[in-house]
């Protein structure tokens, strides 16, 4: 979704993680960057359309890339050996 996204744009976009640079419109670039969730990354472009893609990336990531978002819902367990935990869909995309 973020190659392709990137692949938009007249511009570089790079990615940066721990110093580690990747051309953001291969998929083998991102995939060796080995950014997990959470990772702090840094996203750059050069070029014509520089700033609408930082705008469009910038909504890719806030969006969660157009997952919902999940948040744990703690559940009773009364003090048994079976533990629950209920995972609620925000629908705010």
């Amino acid at each position: 979704m973020l190659v392709k996204l990137a692949q938009e744009f007249n511009a570089e976009i790079e990615i940066a993680l721990d110093g580690k640079k990747v051309n953001a419109k291969s998929i083998m670039g991102i995939l060796t960057l080995g950014a997990e969730h959470g990772a702090v990354v840094k996203v750059s472009a050069k070029g014509e359309d520089a700033e609408k893609a930082i705008v469009a990336i910038t909504q890719l990531f806030g969006s969660n890339f157009n997952e919902p978002r999940i948040h744990p819902v703690p559940a009773e367990t009364s003090g048994s050996e079976n533990a629950m935990l209920v995972l609620v869909a925000d629908d705010e995309r």
